[in-house]
């Protein structure tokens, strides 16, 4: 705990020298309570964050941005509540704005070395079809860095393109095994575009592909997660007095490699579900400092080559933003999910509730 009240004591000085600054940057907090029930499980499963999120422009083509998300997880009688990892990055944009550069560090301020209960607790937070805001409290140092570069081919027409990587340190994940753990480090590549269909008609198309190194732990390969491939497809339509919008989503992987007691080999099966998700919405301004926002939601989670079946969700949301003053707005949105899916070799019914709160304040 010492580390982690010296952290925040810099984090806090952090943040004062930058809001004694000039009014160019944006502070962003929030409150997000997420809950999700089960048919055969006597209680819920509940989860609330409270992200931070500052971004301040050191120059013109130069900002800094810091991340936090303490929370609280509960499931029945388990609790799991403590600091996430803290993120400090930092972009720069040159050649005309067309070209940009990103670096990362994520700092291990985060709840590790977890006891049976809590391990348990995470598992169910890193169900894929909820989308807990924080399934893992904290993972070590991990390093990150990124390059992207943008040709407008035409005035209607742009192609993006870019690498990352991410090195992530090892650290003990559980108060039951003393051996230090070293998850695989990701390279990414990914290829844009841009294309603005009608005058009001904008859309955009990404392609992207994530290698992993092999996960150790004590030193010995034990696990390497199969490449992933992932499609976006975005729609925004502008209105007179606001916008109509849609995002789709393909994501698939390919065979792990698991610790056989001698050797990594391939999976005999693709046990990784196939994840497709669907997302429609308004954003209705209504005056000038209110907002009325509406979505709709499908997330559909297809059977793989187990025969383990997925998950179909569906979701309504409703909110509102309010720009109170000229530096300060708010934001809040409920949402309301409901479907079927397996869970732990039998088909059951699923509920979920999220509730957002956001504020924004420019500095």
């Amino acid at each position: 705990m010492k580390r982690f009240s010296i952290l925040i004591f810099m984090l806090l000085i952090f943040c004062g020298k930058i809001l004694s600054q000039t009014h160019n940057g944006i502070l962003r907090t929030g409150f997000v309570t997420q809950i999700w029930s089960l048919e055969t499980l006597e209680n819920p499963i509940s989860e609330s964050t409270f992200p931070i999120d500052i971004i301040y422009p050191v120059q013109e083509n130069l900002n800094i941005q810091l991340s936090h998300s303490p929370a609280m997880s509960r499931f029945g009688s388990i609790n799991l509540s403590g600091l996430s990892d803290t993120w400090i990055r930092s972009t720069y944009a040159f050649s005309n704005n067309r070209a940009l550069v990103s670096a990362g560090l994520g700092l291990p301020t985060g709840k590790t070395r977890l006891n049976a209960s809590e391990m348990n607790l995470s598992t169910l937070l890193s169900l894929n079809a909820f989308k807990f805001r924080m399934p893992v409290f904290g993972q070590g140092f991990t390093m990150s860095a990124g390059i992207m570069y943008a040709y407008p081919v035409n005035e209607k027409m742009t192609i993006g393109v870019g690498a990352n990587y991410v090195f992530r340190g090892e650290y003990r994940y559980s108060q039951l095994n003393p051996d230090k753990y070293d998850p695989g480090d990701q390279v990414g590549v990914n290829i844009g575009f841009d294309y603005l269909i009608l005058p009001n008609l904008h859309s955009n198309f990404d392609f992207i592909f994530n290698y992993y190194t092999t996960d150790k732990l004590d030193n010995t390969k034990i696990f390497t997660s199969g490449a992933k491939f992932i499609t976006k497809v975005g729609l925004q339509y502008q209105l007179t007095s606001g916008y109509l919008w849609m995002r789709a989503y393909h994501g698939s992987k390919a065979k792990n490699e698991t610790w056989d007691g001698q050797a990594l080999v391939p999976d005999d099966k693709n046990y990784k579900i196939t994840m497709r998700e669907l997302e429609l919405g308004a954003r209705i301004a209504l005056t000038e400092i209110i907002a009325i926002l509406a979505s709709t939601e499908v997330r559909s989670y297809a059977e793989n080559d187990g025969k383990q079946r997925g998950v179909d969700l569906y979701g309504v949301g409703l909110g509102y933003e309010l720009q109170m003053l000229e530096r300060f707005g708010i934001s809040m949105g409920a949402k309301l999910f409901s479907g079927d899916g397996e869970f732990k070799n039998s088909t059951q019914n699923f509920s979920g509730f999220e509730l957002l709160l956001g504020t924004q304040w420019k500095f």
